[in-house]
Parts: C-alpha cells; sequence; structure tokens
C-alpha cells in the first residue's frame, strides 16, 4: 500500500494499493516470454515444477518455480531493467517471444543477470529465431543451424538413456512420437557442449557463473508430455537440478 502526502500536510493526495505475493524462502521465478502463453504451460503440469505436500493438506502443491509468463505486449513494460531486480529470478524460458523488444538498459540487466549465474533456456527452433534476431545472438550454443526431423536414432537415444523404470511397474514407458516434428541441426559454438547423453539433442554453453541451454526439439511437443520421464529429463537436463531419489511411501499395518 502506497500513501502521497504533501509535504507539510498529513492528508493524504493519493493512496494506491497493488497485490503482491511473498515468495516462500525456497521459490524463485521462472520466466518465459511468448507471443501466446497457452501454448506453452506445459512446464505446469511437470512434476519437477511442482508436486503434491506430504506434510500439509494433501491437496497443498509445492511450487519451487513460480512460472511468470510474458507476452510480447509485456515483454517492454514488465521486464527488469535493474540487474538487482531479479534476484528472485533463476530461469528466463525463450520460447517465441523476442528478447529484442527489450530496452537498452533491460537487455544490460538481462546480461549481468546471465553472468552472475542465471539460466537462459532457449526452446527449439522459434525460440532460437528470437535470439539470433537479439542482443543474444552471440551466446547461443548452436551456429549455422537448420532445420531437420526427429529421428528414430532420436528416440532410441531417449528410450535408452533416460527412460526411467517405476516403482509401481517394472516394464518402462519408452518414448514413442506420435507425429513427426522439427529438430534443429547445426555446430557447437565455441565453448558450448552436448549435456551428457544428449547429444544433438541438448546443448549448453557457459557465460561467467550462468548458463544458456538450447533444446533443439519443441519442447511443448505433446509426443514429449505424454512420455513419464519427461519430467526428469527437464530437471536433469534442462533445469540442471540434482537428480531426484524416488521411494515408495511407507506403509503402516494395524491388527
Amino acid at each position: 500500500r502506497i500513501q502521497y502526502s504533501a509535504k507539510g500536510f498529513g492528508t493524504p493526495m493519493l493512496q494506491e494499493s497493488n497485490p503482491l505475493r511473498l515468495l516462500y524462502g525456497y521459490q524463485y521465478c521462472l520466466v518465459t516470454l511468448c507471443r501466446d502463453p497457452a501454448r506453452f504451460s506445459f512446464l505446469r503440469a511437470l512434476d519437477c515444477t511442482t508436486w503434491p505436500s506430504q506434510v500439509k493438506a494433501p491437496d497443498e502443491r509445492i511450487t519451487p518455480h513460480r512460472i511468470l509468463d510474458l507476452k510480447e505486449d509485456d515483454i517492454a513494460t514488465q521486464f527488469p531493467n535493474r540487474f538487482y531486480a531479479m534476484t528472485s529470478m533463476s530461469h528466463l524460458m525463450i520460447n517465441d517471444g523476442s528478447p529484442a523488444l527489450l530496452n537498452p538498459e533491460q537487455q544490460q540487466a538481462l546480461t549481468d543477470w546471465l553472468h552472475f549465474g542465471g539460466t537462459i533456456i532457449i526452446n527449439g527452433s522459434d525460440g532460437l529465431d528470437r535470439v539470433e534476431s537479439s542482443f543474444l545472438r552471440d551466446y547461443s550454443p548452436l551456429v549455422n543451424t537448420s532445420t531437420s526431423e526427429w529421428t528414430a536414432e532420436d528416440s532410441n537415444l531417449l528410450n535408452s538413456l533416460w527412460t526411467i523404470q517405476r516403482i509401481d511397474d517394472p516394464a518402462p514407458i519408452n518414448f514413442t512420437p506420435a507425429r513427426s516434428f522439427p529438430k534443429l541441426s547445426g555446430k557447437l559454438a565455441d565453448g558450448a557442449r552436448w549435456i551428457e547423453s544428449l547429444d544433438g539433442l541438448v546443448a549448453e554453453k557457459i557465460v561467467g557463473q550462468g548458463r544458456i541451454v538450447l533444446a533443439t526439439f519443441p519442447m511443448n511437443e505433446p509426443s514429449f508430455l505424454r512420455w513419464p520421464s519427461y519430467s526428469s529429463l527437464i530437471h536433469n537436463a534442462i533445469l540442471r537440478m540434482p537428480s531426484r531419489t524416488i521411494s515408495k511411501p511407507d506403509t503402516e499395518t494395524s491388527g
């Protein structure tokens, strides 16, 4: 709540209030840039960004990443223009919204944030197109890119190294694409590398203390969202979080 008063007088000239919601101590903001946020709402359905609480109310959700979508019309007016205003932000995902819409102050703030530990995620060819036409061009992990099609070899790579075994079912569910979709091919930029066991699929480049990561496939492709292991891939390869340990809950019996 903000109150404005004339100097020397106690009567308020203007009063206004803005809705604020404090982050919990474990939370950080994940900001997305997109033309149509509805097309890229997949992050909210993953169990690496939200999961049920086991301690509090059963229907309460734990959300370590507060996802904030910025439409293109809002990028220039709502993105921070100072680095110190970005300390609660951990990741920036570029879907099909253009970072070129940021003004020079915002561009400098974003560059500083990246060098001091932030992570920029580029979502497939749409995201890379926006990056290559912006001030972030030189930070791209992949250069001389072209568009190809997802292949059976790509699926085999995921199924052999990234499909996890479920506790309640010993038979893993493999990744099986329901349709053809595009994939980027190109050359790694200087200082870039492929994520372990994801050659040709996910590349990253370290920038200062931060990183910029590129998924060569559209991350919102429905075939991935139907794959139970997709959340683990996002958690470990894209967000670069520590591996999770999953165990069966203890059950109590009474006589």
